[in-house]
C-alpha cells in the first residue's frame, strides 16, 4: 500500500510538506484545519497532520523520530517522545512545528505534562542510580519560553527505582509513579513492583517531591487512572501477564497516599483502563482466559467492567489477546482496545480475519475483533499492533495508529471506513492524538 502511493506523494511536494491540490506557491504551512489530528511517523522523521472533517492528509512538519504523543491539557501543545534519540519534543500545535527540544538520560515510554505547560516528567527506568540503589529515575524537563524562543532543559532527575509508568490526576498536581520490575520492600521475596506519588508544586525546589504508597499489594503495576476528583487513583497489577501472580485494581487515596481496602482481583488480566463515570473498563490478556466458542486466534485477553461504588468486576468479555495498551472510547457506546503482539488471523478478503483491534459495545457487553491492517505486497506484512488511537469529536469515529498505518473507523458500523482516497502514511505512524480548537 505505501509503495503505491509513494510517487504520488513525491510528486505533490514532498520537501514543501504541503498537500496536494493546495494553491500554496511559497513553500509555507498553510493555517491549520479547525479539526485535525497528529501523526508521529517515525521511519519518515515528520508530524503528518489530517483534516479530521474530512478525512485527509493536508501537511507535515519535521520532527525528531517521533513516537508516543502526549496531548497538553490545553491542547495547545504536543510532547514528542523518540524511542531512536531518547529525545522529548516540545510541538506547537498552533504554529505547527517544533518549539524546543531536550534529550533524557535514557529511553522512556512513559511521560506527562503539567498544565502549565512549563514542566515534563518522564519515567526513565534504566538511568544509573546513586550507590546502593535501583538504576531508574524520572526525569525532569523544564519549558522556558520568550517572544522569540522557547527553551527546554533537563534538570536533577527524581531518583525512582525502576520507575516505568506515570499517570497524572486530572489538575495535574498528582502523579502516580510506577515500578513492575524491582522488589517491594513491604514485601521481601515477595511479587515485584512499587508506587509512588510525586506533588508536582515540589518538583525542582529543596523539598522531596514523592512519597512511597507503601503496601504489600504491589503485582507488577503497569497502568493508573484517576478519578475526576482527583482524589483517588486506581492502579492496575498486571499480575501473571508480566511475570507476576495475580493481576488486579488497587485503589489509592491521593491526598493520604495509602492503599484503600483490598485489591479487586481481575482473573482475565490487567494492562489497560478506561474511566467512563462510575465503570472501569479493564483489559488484560492473563493466560488462563480461554477464547472459548469466539472464534477468535488464540490466546485471547478479556474486557472486565468494574463497579467503582461497588469495587466489584462482571464476568469477562472474550476479546483478542496480545499487550492491550491502548483504549478509547467512541461514539455509540463502543470502547476501541487496542494490542500489540496479538495474533493475526487473515483472509484474502481483507474485510475479514482478525487482529489486534478489539470493540466492546458497554451497553450490549459484547466484543468482537476486527479485521486487520490491511497491506500491499511486495510490502512485508507489517503486523496489526496499535500503538496510538484517538476519538474524534463531534464525529462518529475513531483514528488508530495501526500496523504502522492510520486507519479510520466508523463507531455506527463498527468497521473501517473505505475511501476512495485514503489517508495513506509513507512510513511508519506510531502514535496519533485528536487536536480540536
Amino acid at each position: 500500500m505505501k509503495q503505491k502511493v509513494l510517487i504520488a506523494f513525491l510528486l505533490c511536494g514532498l520537501a514543501s510538506f504541503v498537500a496536494c491540490g493546495s494553491s500554496n506557491n511559497n513553500n509555507t504551512i498553510p493555517p491549520p484545519p479547525s479539526h485535525r489530528a497528529l501523526i508521529s511517523n517515525l521511519t519518515s522523521s515528520r508530524v503528518d497532520i489530517a483534516d479530521t472533517s474530512r478525512d485527509v492528509l493536508v501537511n507535515a512538519s519535521s520532527a525528531d523520530t517521533p513516537g508516543l504523543l502526549v496531548l497538553s491539557s490545553d491542547k495547545k501543545f504536543t510532547v514528542l517522545l523518540s524511542p531512536v534519540t531518547n529525545s522529548v519534543s516540545l510541538y506547537n500545535n498552533t504554529q505547527q512545528g517544533i518549539a524546543g527540544s531536550a534529550t533524557l538520560a535514557g529511553p522512556s515510554e512513559s511521560l506527562v505534562q503539567s498544565v502549565d505547560n512549563a514542566t515534563i516528567l518522564a519515567a526513565v527506568p534504566a538511568e544509573a542510580a546513586v550507590l546502593g540503589q535501583a538504576p531508574g529515575a524520572v526525569d525532569v524537563v523544564t519549558v522556558s519560553s520568550s517572544t522569540t524562543s522557547t527553551i527546554l532543559t533537563r534538570q536533577p532527575s527524581i531518583p525512582l527505582g525502576g520507575v516505568r509508568f506515570l499517570a497524572t490526576s486530572p489538575n495535574g498536581n498528582r502523579v502516580v509513579a510506577m515500578s513492575d520490575a524491582v522488589s517491594n520492600p513491604a514485601n521481601p521475596g515477595g511479587a515485584l513492583g512499587r508506587v509512588w506519588v510525586l506533588q508536582t508544586s515540589l518538583v525542582n525546589t529543596n523539598t522531596q517531591p514523592y512519597q512511597e504508597v507503601v503496601s504489600p499489594v504491589w503485582d507488577r503495576p503497569v497502568f493508573a487512572v484517576a478519578t475526576a476528583d482527583n482524589n483517588f487513583a486506581y492502579v492496575l497489577n498486571c499480575g501473571m501477564e508480566c511475570g507476576g501472580t495475580q493481576a488486579s485494581v488497587v485503589k489509592i487515596d491521593l491526598t493520604t497516599n495509602l492503599v484503600v481496602g483490598s485489591p479487586l482481583a481481575i482473573p482475565s488480566g490487567a494492562t489497560v483502563a478506561f474511566l467512563s463515570g462510575n465503570t472501569l473498563y479493564v483489559a488484560g490478556s492473563d493466560p488462563s482466559v480461554s477464547c472459548g466458542g469466539t472464534g477468535f486466534p488464540p490466546p485471547c485477553g478479556g474486557l472486565t467492567a468494574v463497579d467503582l461504588g461497588t469495587f466489584t468486576a462482571s464476568p469477562p468479555v472474550v476479546i483478542a489477546g496480545g499487550y492491550h495498551g491502548r483504549v478509547a472510547l467512541g461514539g455509540n457506546n463502543l470502547l476501541f482496545v487496542g494490542a500489540r503482539g496479538c495474533t493475526i488471523l487473515r483472509n484474502t478478503d481483507p474485510l475479514q480475519g482478525f487482529g489486534c483491534l478489539s470493540l466492546f459495545e458497554t451497553v450490549k457487553l459484547t466484543a468482537s475483533v476486527v479485521p486487520p491492517t490491511p497491506f500491499t505486497a511486495p510490502a512485508p506484512d507489517p503486523g496489526d499492533d496499535i500503538t496510538g488511537m484517538t476519538t474524534i469529536a463531534n464525529r462518529n469515529e475513531v483514528y488508530a495508529a495501526q500496523g504502522g498505518e492510520l486507519l479510520i473507523y466508523d463507531t455506527t458500523t463498527g468497521k473501517r471506513k473505505i475511501q476512495n482516497n485514503p489517508p495513506i502514511i509513507v512510513g511508519k505512524a506510531i502514535d496519533v492524538v485528536a487536536v480540536d480548537f
